[in-house]
């Protein structure tokens, strides 16, 4: 195993006695980091295929906003962004799809 864990994982897995079974290492960089979030994306995206859930959706979430923060952006810059898109192109609500003819 090499992946990107939550925060708080590391005292987790020493409070259930398994810290002899692993090792827990930071990122070296933000390039790192980074790259690992957004594998993390696709792995938490891909869990959300699999059991579409409250749950799930918000793990994509929590690693969108710990990406965002980490290219230098705020949450707050993001929801604006993501509204102003909403204004300009609309959301996703009404399920419109769109063929060739």
């Amino acid at each position: 195993m090499d992946k990107l864990v939550r925060d708080k994982i590391p005292e987790i897995v020493e409070a259930n006695g398994a810290s002899d079974k692993y090792t827990f290492n930071v990122c070296k960089d933000k390039d790192e980091k980074i790259e690992r979030l957004l594998n993390k994306v696709t792995e938490e995206t891909s869990e959300l295929l699999e059991e579409p859930s409250l749950e799930e959706m918000a793990d994509v979430l929590e690693v969108i906003y710990a990406l965002a923060e980490t290219m230098g952006f705020s949450s707050e810059e993001l929801e604006n962004v993501r509204q102003t898109k909403q204004k300009l192109r609309g959301g996703f609500k009404k399920g419109f799809i769109i063929k060739s003819k």
